[in-house]
């Protein structure tokens, strides 16, 4: 028995040291309790197959498996994604076998010419795409449906983490037209996830780009954030909605918005007083939120200029979420290959670090 111990201790060190070999991690975050899930954020910048999205050139092969490799690295049980172009890309990396896959159903849409007004009595039959077969070829999924591609909020559950789906929705209304362009924004993707029957509601965000730190108005003098004015009372209003619903939630992603930079007087113009009901005078509109990070620079690219440290990838979550999670495990990966090759940025897997937190599920 002793010998058979230390060979299953040998081959599990060669599985370590070949993912080791094949690609360079970056500090390790701290792994989840017995009791706990990791739950991790990822913007995968633009991660397409066959239609370019706007200027990232199209992934190689090896592109590929870097990002299956980096994934592997962090070794979540749920992501929470942004800009992914299609199911088929994001199968690329999350393998039908081993996840269950969802993209939001803006992805059909837009291909059915719908933006950027989405007109309501159109959408009746469109929800998220999901995929629960763990026998799905990668092949036959529905790859891009535009042309030029679009970006999409999309998840990923590991099926051996023992999450499931309970509910499946698509945050329509967090995708209104841009006043400045005309074109659309990013629909939320509304997920209830189960675990032996313990529920726990997330919702996966991509909000408007280029409005970091700027008061967040309509008119405005940045041409950007009028469209994030759009999107902020629906956001506010499914957060209202998701705490009267009684359980735990988190809404996250990329926010695009340094809420560590804002005011720290109460403003209308600041995202997080308005998320958390604290910009109107009424305290029936409250909720007692929490953001992680908080108060953090990190440098998720060794040239990442120092306005560019603080956070939009944000984990937001009400009293009842943040009793489940340690918020000491918090962690941002790095991509130590490509930093150690100076990979150009053209080619970088991503402009967004993987940012992790362990959790219990209620």
């Amino acid at each position: 028995m002793k010998m058979i111990a230390l060979f299953a201790l040998w081959i599990l060190g060669l599985s370590a040291s070949s993912l080791a070999q094949d690609i360079n991690c970056g500090a390790k975050g701290p792994d989840p309790r017995p009791s706990e899930i990791k739950l991790i954020s990822w913007n995968i910048a633009e991660l397409a197959t066959a239609v370019r999205v706007y200027d990232r050139p199209l992934r190689s092969e090896d592109e590929f498996k870097d990002l299956r490799l980096y994934r592997e690295c962090s070794d979540g049980d749920v992501y929470a994604m942004q800009e992914i172009a299609s199911l088929r890309a994001l199968a690329r990396v999350f393998p039908p076998s081993q996840y269950i896959l969802c993209i939001s159903g803006q992805t059909v849409a837009d291909q059915r010419g719908l933006a950027p007004d989405y007109p309501f009595n159109q959408l009746s039959d469109i929800k998220p795409q999901c995929v629960t077969d763990p026998t799905s070829a990668v092949s036959t999924l529905p790859g891009e449906l535009t042309n030029p591609a679009r970006q999409y909020v999309a998840l990923a559950i590991k099926r051996s983490s023992g999450v499931s789906l309970a509910d499946t929705r698509d945050a329509v209304d967090l995708g209104p037209k841009d006043p400045a362009t005309d074109h659309q924004t990013r629909w939320g993707l509304d997920i209830t996830l189960n675990k032996n029957g313990a529920l726990l509601r997330l919702l996966v965000v991509h909000m408007k780009s280029r409005c970091n730190e700027d008061p967040i108005e309509e008119p405005s003098d940045n041409d950007h954030c009028p469209a994030l004015f759009r999107q902020l009372q629906p956001l506010k209003s499914w957060i209202r909605a998701a705490h009267q619903g009684g359980g735990p939630f988190i809404v996250a992603g990329d926010f695009n918005r340094r809420f560590d930079r804002e005011s720290p007087e109460i403003k209308t113009t600041d995202m997080w007083d308005v998320m958390s009901g604290a910009s109107t005078s009424s305290p029936d509109d409250d909720v007692k939120l929490t953001h992680i990070p908080k108060n953090k620079e990190f440098k998720c690219w060794p040239t990442e200029p120092a306005s560019q440290r603080f956070s939009i990838d944000f984990f937001v979550m009400n009293e009842k979420a943040a009793a489940l999670a340690d918020a000491g495990s918090y962690w941002k990966w790095r991509y130590g290959k490509d930093i150690e090759e100076e990979t150009p940025r053209s080619r970088w897997p991503s402009d967004h670090c993987q940012i992790q937190l362990n959790l219990r599920f209620p």
